[in-house]
């Protein structure tokens, strides 16, 4: 009888062991029987062969309980495990090395059973028991099995994603950031956008799609080569360049890249254009066909070009008065946008066409004035007003930014004082050529100035507007600029602080400029000293100490110019005047001038921002041999 109930048993754990998974997770169990008076028996041998059929080697996996049998139920320890196995307390064999779960099974090492058929450790890992799976600490169990940061959720298949911050893209199984939305193909856009390409995006209502690179335009700008966009019907020029071909060339030297008209040729001496029917390319630029080329200068007719790429004249062109000397300086007045930029325009407009003049030099300045001009600026006179052409009848005036004309104030001084050191003969009355370069002066426009009329005037309106009336009115503002020495042709650095045109009278004014100072002196358009020597220090300036000048006639452009080697300053300053009749006007930092112009070339750093003024040829000086 018992040993047909063991037969029947060991048919009966045959079937629970034929049904058992494969994919089990924690260890199989393994017994074996002793010699006993139930081993004699001839359903002994079924009963073994059943529970070792059992046993398989998984160390990570487990054996349910369900798949065999308690030997403290049917054996009541009559039963012992294989060598390198261990009896549980329910009976089974677990492989050295791992450990008996509760209601079955093995785990390796001290990992503890996780759901039905899983283990986990439980110092480093969270038991998703309803998946029979693990999350390594931090992570957190989540839908399906899967782990996620603490706070996150599960998104499609297998992302995980934040639903406070974050937005769910379940099709493709990835997620945008919030203010984004979820596109094809797993692209994130910008709320109200649309995807461009495989991974890009753009603005339907102010941008083009360029599918091609997945990037985009301005609405009209075209998608062109190498990532890049072109106003609608021009091509690229070079690498960031662009020219259109109905009307321009693409003209390129090296990294250099510039458009030139039809009408013209590319110069890639000078990287410039010039018209081949009236020109000639030259390291200069554009020269004449006439002229010949010489250095950084085209050399007219009347002169040959020297060893030190300079041209030297062999007779006058067309001089309207007979030089005293027979040597001639020459004044060049580099185009500089910003800098001597409205200055040299407004000389070019008096030329009317030519680049080039003479002028007569005069030691007493000879004014026209004007009576009103825009705000922060200052009166310039075409010829300068040390010249005895001021006073012709077609003398142009403008209006044009304080800072330039006082600038030129600086350079025309040290020009005349350097000429007069060197040439004992250059005196009152002695010829001098000056001459715009950088600049056709046939392409400058009365339009290309602001205007100097007021609603007390008629006239164009100006950009900026300021009566001469303001008597008596207390101005304050700060500057930035520093022009390097090189270029302000010193041994310091130099710093401009303009006043403007100033009229008869008394000021009294303050300048906190902290560090190194070596000179510092008050001057006008045209270099003259304003006040008197001596009647500022820079430890006034160090200081702060208040300090007074004078003004005896009409000062036009004046500014105080500090020498320094900082390359970068903070001034601050405020003047007032203290008699009637007084007119000023300087700039106030609450009212930046907009600059007119700008290039590569053109000065950066508008009032309260440090910046370094960059100039480069800014001031010539040489002469020509006359017969």
């Amino acid at each position: 009888m018992r040993i047909s109930t063991l037969t029947a048993l060991a048919g009966l754990l045959q079937s629970f062991v034929d049904g058992s998974s494969g994919t089990a997770r924690l260890a199989a169990v393994r017994r074996e029987s002793v010699h006993s008076r139930i081993a004699a028996h001839p359903g002994h041998e079924a009963v073994r062969q059943s529970i070792n059929n059992a046993s398989f080697s998984l160390s990570t996996g487990l054996l349910q309980s369900g798949q065999f049998v308690s030997r403290d139920t049917f054996w009541s320890r009559q039963l012992e495990c294989d060598p390198g196995w261990s009896i549980c307390p329910d009976g089974g064999c677990c492989e050295d090395g791992t450990n008996c779960v509760e209601g079955g099974g093995c785990c390796p090492g001290i990992k503890v059973k996780c759901g039905t058929e899983g283990c986990y450790d439980p110092e480093t890992e969270t038991c998703c028991s309803e998946f029979s799976t693990y999350c390594p600490d931090p992570e957190v169990c989540v839908a399906n099995g899967h782990c996620c940061s603490a706070g996150q959720a599960l998104c499609g298949k297998d992302d995980c994603y934040d639903p406070k911050t974050q937005v769910c893209c379940s099709s493709s199984s990835t997620h945008c950031d919030e203010g984004y939305d979820c596109l094809p193909g797993g692209v994130c856009c910008p709320t109200g956008e649309l995807s461009c390409g495989t991974d890009g995006c753009y603005n339907p209502d102010t941008e083009v799609c360029c599918e091609e690179t997945s990037s985009h335009c301005e609405k009209g700008y075209d998608c062109v080569a190498d990532h890049s966009c072109c106003p609608s019907g021009q091509q690229p020029c070079g690498k960031d360049k662009c020219y259109n071909p109905k009307t321009d060339i693409c003209c390129t030297e090296g990294d250099e890249v510039w458009a030139c008209s039809k009408s013209s040729k590319c110069c890639n001496l000078s990287k410039t254009c010039y018209d081949p029917d009236t020109e000639k390319c030259c390291a200069a630029g554009a020269c004449p066909k006439d002229d010949s080329c010489c250095g950084k200068e085209c050399c007219r007719s009347m002169a040959t070009c020297g060893s030190d790429g300079r041209c030297t004249a062999t007779k006058t062109a067309e001089p309207t008065t007979k030089p005293t000397a027979t040597n001639i300086p020459v004044l060049e007045l580099p185009y500089t946008p910003l800098v001597l930029d409205e200055t040299v325009k407004n000389l070019c407009l008096w030329m009317d066409g030519p680049d080039e003049t003479v002028l007569t030099y005069s030691i007493v300045r000879k004014d026209q004035g004007l009576p009103y001009e825009g705000d922060r600026t200052s009166c310039d006179e075409a010829p300068f007003a040390k010249t005895y052409e001021a006073l012709q009848p077609n003398a142009h005036l403008a209006c044009v930014d304080a800072y330039e004309n006082s600038f030129q104030g600086w350079w025309f001084g040290r020009w005349s004082a350097y000429t007069r050191a060197t040439d004992p003969s250059f005196k009152d009355g002695s010829k001098f050529i000056v001459r715009v370069t950088g600049l056709r002066c046939a392409s400058v426009k009365e339009s290309d100035l602001q205007g100097c009329a007021s609603a007390a005037a008629p006239g164009p309106t100006p950009k900026r507007v300021m009566v001469r009336d303001a008597a008596g009115t207390a101005t304050s503002g700060y500057e930035t600029r520093v022009i390097p020495s090189s270029v302000a042709n010193s041994t310091n650095n130099l710093v401009i602080i303009p006043l403007g045109d100033l009229d008869v009278g008394t000021y009294n004014m303050q300048v906190q400029l902290p560090g190194s100072l070596s000179n510092v002196t008050i001057l006008d358009n045209m270099g003259d000293e304003i006040g008197g020597s001596n009647v500022v220090s820079t430890s006034d300036l160090n200081s702060g100490s208040a300090f007074q000048f004078s003004v005896s006639e009409v000062a036009i452009g004046v500014a105080l110019f500090i020498e320094t080697q900082q390359t970068k300053v903070n001034a601050t300053w405020n003047i007032q005047a203290t008699t009637s009749s007084v007119t000023s006007s300087p700039s106030s930092p609450s009212s930046p001038s907009s600059p007119t112009s700008t290039n590569a070339a053109a000065l950066s750093g508008a009032t309260g921002s440090a910046s370094m003024m960059i100039l480069t040829g800014l001031l010539f000086l040489r002469e020509l041999a006359l017969e």
